[in-house]
């Protein structure tokens, strides 16, 4: 039982000090990809047990691989939603049928691209395969386990509107959502099979 207990309040360590990294690391707006995939990948190695580095440590390295990545998967997210913003407009000049066409695709277009940046997430680590293919890939695992994508998507939503309502909070939540992403991400990677993702 005290056993459980000490395991149990290590987690929570490790949430509360994760959440503070990523805030910080995140703090650019342009990291912030790379900053909550270095989360996820933290409480991969910690699930994992193979290594026994504090998570600022795991953090640091996992962040340094993932930099570079993050910041062109961030650039292309931006690239897509600023086509969703484009269509939004076209929508509001065109006529009520067509207009609650384009809404309704860009709706779609919008959700999956979302996605794909949280799979992308996942994804990011992986030191074998070019960005093409992981963006790639993080499209095919978005609607191998959509229902896992969307769930994750939802924890998302659900931290935004927790720091807007009650800021303090984020120094659980943000560590939280890492650790959810993580778990349900790995669901994901194991649904989509190696057959699906090889370069």
């Amino acid at each position: 039982m005290k056993e459980k207990l000490w395991l149990w309040l290590d987690k929570v360590m490790d949430i509360i000090l994760l959440s503070l990294v990523i805030l910080i690391f995140s703090l650019p707006v342009i990291t912030m990809l790379a900053s909550f995939s270095a989360g996820i990948q933290v409480f991969r190695y910690k699930q994992t047990g193979q290594v026994s580095d504090n998570v600022f440590r795991l953090f640091f390295i996992s962040f340094k691989a993932v930099f570079f990545k993050g910041l062109i998967g961030e650039l292309v997210l931006g690239l897509f939603y600023y086509i969703g913003m484009v269509n939004i407009e076209i929508a509001r000049t065109a006529g009520q049928s067509m207009s609650i066409f384009i809404y309704s695709i860009t709706a779609f277009f919008m959700l999956v691209i979302t996605l794909t940046a949280i799979n992308y997430m996942i994804v990011m680590p992986d030191k074998e395969r070019s960005m093409k293919v992981m963006l790639r890939n993080s499209l095919i695992m978005t609607f191998v386990k959509f229902p896992y994508s969307f769930t994750i998507s939802i924890c998302y939503v659900a931290l935004v509107l927790s720091i807007i309502i009650f800021p303090p909070i984020m120094i659980v939540t943000i560590g939280t959502v890492s650790f959810i992403h993580q778990r349900f991400g790995k669901k994901i990677w194991n649904a989509t099979g190696q057959a699906l993702i090889a370069p």
